[in-house]
């Protein structure tokens, strides 16, 4: 497979970031209870979906990146490649904790290691990219057996105890935080897998379409017989004078929920952003020229950029507002829709002008 550029999995890219926006818009507005129960199932159905296709996406990034690098066993520019990827790896992870007092839940500290752990398997075999992708649910279960993961995080407020510390710092990046490398880092080798079809096969994409679809099935199927079995709404945590304390069932790990990343999580999240990446790569092979592939396509190239603008523009606007404190979950998702129309707009000015996006711009040069 070539390393042409693939716009499809630029629209799908876009269509991350629209999902991050409305998932974080209300994150940050706090806003759940009381509000439209049809809207808040679609917010859920998106919640921890769209950064999964972000994840993928990076790593499918990856694999188009030395595709002829490996087709060629050229050793050479794998190395350079492998060099490039980590010291994005380095700019992703000072940035992204320098923006955590900003946004607490930021992504970019968790994804810089997940390029990192990528870089190093640029090489590596599809079977040990399959087999690592899965393992590390098991892991992740087994750590959550026998560390307490409500340890520091609060299940309500979602708020973070004791980040700043040695031993918090180290959690929260690999076991227990809003994107914990142990397991999330699967989904960005699954991409690396994803990456390395020929996905401008139509017969490709069409059985990568119904692999995706049955992981998806299987995940969420998971979960549901879990809950109808379980017989209860409530699930992760008793609130009790003592504190915090998750049930002993241990049924978290059975929901398809981000928070805890459980096993039927990642199989649906993977099967679902699958399912639109190739839609979109489907959609961008036939209709390449139509002005909407091109707008979401140059969107999709200023990821980044529209990542930081979401939470100092976007939420800061929400701020202004008022939305933030007292905002409905209507009017939250209609300002993120709004942020992102504009967004996109702004993404198709700038890339009329300039090669790349400024967040993008800043990172290759200093990488």
């Amino acid at each position: 497979m070539t390393n042409r550029r693939l716009i499809g999995f630029d629209i799908a890219r876009s269509l991350a970031i629209a999902g991050m926006v409305i998932v974080n818009f209300k994150v940050a507005a706090g806003v759940s209870e009381g509000d439209p129960g049809w809207l808040q199932k679609m917010v859920g159905l998106i919640d921890g979906r769209a950064a999964a296709l972000f994840v993928i996406l990076a790593g499918v990034g990856a694999s188009l990146m030395t595709a002829t690098a490996r087709a060629e066993r050229d050793q050479k520019a794998l190395t350079s490649a492998r060099d490039t990827l980590l010291r994005r790896a380095l700019f992703l992870l000072v940035v992204g904790y320098a923006f955590i007092p900003i946004w607490p839940a930021d992504i970019l500290h968790y994804y810089a290691l997940y390029i990192a752990i990528g870089a190093l398997l640029l090489s590596a075999s599809d079977r040990t990219l399959l087999v690592l992708a899965s393992v590390l649910g098991i892991v992740f279960v087994a750590l959550y057996s026998v560390f307490g993961y409500w340890a520091e995080l609060d299940p309500i407020t979602l708020d973070y105890r004791g980040f700043w510390t040695g031993t918090g710092l180290l959690r929260n990046l690999w076991f227990n935080g809003w994107h914990p490398v142990i397991p999330w880092v699967s989904f960005y080798i699954f991409g690396m897998w994803v990456g390395r079809r020929d996905v401008r096969k139509r017969a490709t994409r069409q059985w990568m379409l119904g692999l995706g679809f049955g992981m998806a099935v299987v995940g969420e199927a998971i979960a549901a017989i879990a809950r109808a079995t379980a017989g209860a709404t409530e699930f992760i945590v008793d609130v009790a004078a003592a504190g915090l304390s998750v049930d002993a069932g241990g049924r978290a790990l059975l929901d398809a929920e981000p928070i805890p990343p459980s096993p039927p999580y990642l199989l649906a999240g993977a099967g679902t952003a699958l399912v639109i990446a190739m839609l979109c790569v489907a959609w961008g092979l036939r209709r390449p020229d139509k002005r909407v592939v091109s707008w979401l396509r140059r969107s999709g190239e200023l990821a980044l950029t529209m990542y930081f603008a979401h939470v100092i523009v976007g939420l800061g606007a929400l701020e202004e507002l008022g939305l933030l404190a007292n905002g409905t979950l209507p009017e939250v998702v209609i300002s993120a829709v709004v942020f992102y129309v504009l967004a996109v707009w702004a993404a198709v000015w700038w890339r009329s002008h300039h090669d790349r996006g400024p967040v993008e711009t800043l990172m290759r040069r200093l990488s």
